[in-house]
């Protein structure tokens, strides 16, 4: 009896210290994968893509991870940047999250949400510290005048977009699409994405003739229709369609006699207009 007893304990022990090696083997061998796992390529690291193509080339979500600096363990800091632009609905809404939610739901940490707090900060003090700086819109002329430099001369047709606020103040200009010699597709999405993301008012859009005819095709007016209808579903506010060329520009809503630039968008104050600014024609 008694050997027998010493027999399955002996087999119990033995049982057990394998489960023990078992799971040994297992955590050591997750630790080797992980420490062994191909890293990701530098020309697709956002530091390195920062530097190399600037900052602009950039997503939310890329900008973000390097203000995080790292991940934390099971989680990469492009994840992290993803699932924080996804909790608060877009990178612009960042900053109206409480620092709490940053903090512990969202799992960034004290120094983290410090970093990504300033960030928001510096980036709303440069932004106020510009927006009286920016030229009002008032008339086609005004608009025209930002672009006819840059896209009068371009080989092929490009797409570009003015945001504005809703005193017809400038926000930013950016180009949304590159096409060729005989045209450029208007897409809503990519138009007034710039617009959603800048809270803007409305919009300004102009695109360039490479054959250099100061005429509306068909294919512009219906784009100019479109964007009016997208824009009245996003509550942005298509201010004018503009043609470049070398020879002036074209106000595409203007050929309808009944229209004419609002001195204002939703509710915002007036700007004074002088000069030719107020007699403003569809060329220059």
């Amino acid at each position: 009896m008694l050997s027998a007893w010493l027999n399955n304990h002996r087999l119990r022990g033995g049982w057990k210290r394998a489960i023990r090696m078992f799971r040994s083997g297992v955590h050591q061998m997750s630790a080797s994968s992980l420490s062994n796992a191909p890293s990701v390529p530098p020309f697709e690291r956002p530091r390195e893509r920062l530097f190399v193509n600037g900052p602009g080339a950039l997503s939310d979500q890329e900008l973000i991870a390097i203000l995080l600096g790292t991940g934390v363990r099971g989680r990469s800091a492009i994840s992290m940047a993803s699932d924080l632009v996804s909790y608060a609905h877009g990178s612009e809404s960042i900053g109206r999250l409480d620092p709490d939610e940053l903090r512990v739901r969202l799992g960034l940490g004290t120094a983290r949400t410090a970093r990504i707090l300033a960030a928001i900060e510096l980036g709303r003090r440069a932004t106020s510290g510009r927006a009286e700086q920016q030229p009002v819109i008032h008339s086609p002329r005004d608009a025209a005048r930002l672009f006819r430099s840059t896209m009068a001369d371009l080989p092929t047709e490009h797409v570009n977009v003015i945001v504005l606020d809703r005193q017809m103040r400038l926000i930013r200009t950016m180009n949304v699409h590159r096409g060729t010699r005989v045209g450029s597709p208007m897409c809503p999405q990519a138009i007034f994405r710039a617009a959603v993301v800048a809270n803007a008012n409305g919009i300004i859009v102009a695109h360039n003739h490479p054959s250099e005819e100061l005429r509306a095709s068909e294919a512009d007016l219906s784009a100019t229709e479109m964007l009016v209808t997208a824009g009245e579903t996003l509550g942005i506010e298509l201010v004018d369609h503009l043609v470049i060329t070398r020879a002036g520009h074209l106000s595409l809503r203007r050929r309808d006699p009944g229209y004419a630039l609002p001195p204002r968008i939703r509710g915002g104050r007036s700007p004074r207009r002088s000069g030719d600014d107020a007699a403003d024609d569809v060329s220059i």
